[in-house]
C-alpha cells in the first residue's frame, strides 16, 4: 500500500492548488475543492498506515454528497437563470489592471 502513496501525494497538492482556484468561481465549488484535498491528504496517511481507513471513507462520501449538491445547483442555474439552490459568492476577486495612459 505504500507504494499509493506517492500519487495520492501528487493528488493532494494539485487539488490544493484547485482550491485557490475556485476561488474566484463559487464558495461552494471552493468547499467542494477544499473536502477533496483533505480527503487526499487522509488518503495519503491512511496508505501509511498513521490513520484508519474510517475518516477517508466518510470524506468520499461526503465529496459526494458535495459533488452533488453543487451539480444540481449549476444546473438549475444553467437552465432556469433563477439559483435554486445558493452557490454562495466568489470567495476572491481579480484586480482590475489600471493602464498608465
Amino acid at each position: 500500500m505504500v507504494l499509493f502513496a506517492p500519487i495520492n501525494l501528487v493528488y493532494f497538492l494539485f487539488s490544493a492548488v484547485m482550491v485557490h482556484l475556485t476561488a474566484y468561481r463559487n464558495t461552494t465549488l471552493c468547499a467542494l475543492h477544499l473536502i477533496i484535498t483533505a480527503t487526499f491528504l487522509l488518503t495519503f496517511l491512511a496508505r501509511l498506515n498513521f490513520i484508519g481507513e474510517l475518516l477517508p471513507g466518510v470524506f468520499h462520501i461526503l465529496v459526494g454528497l458535495m459533488a452533488f449538491y453543487h451539480a444540481i445547483a449549476s444546473l438549475t442555474f444553467a437552465f432556469t437563470n433563477h439559483a435554486l439552490l445558493p452557490l454562495g459568492p466568489a470567495l476572491l476577486h481579480h484586480r482590475e489592471n489600471k493602464s498608465r495612459s
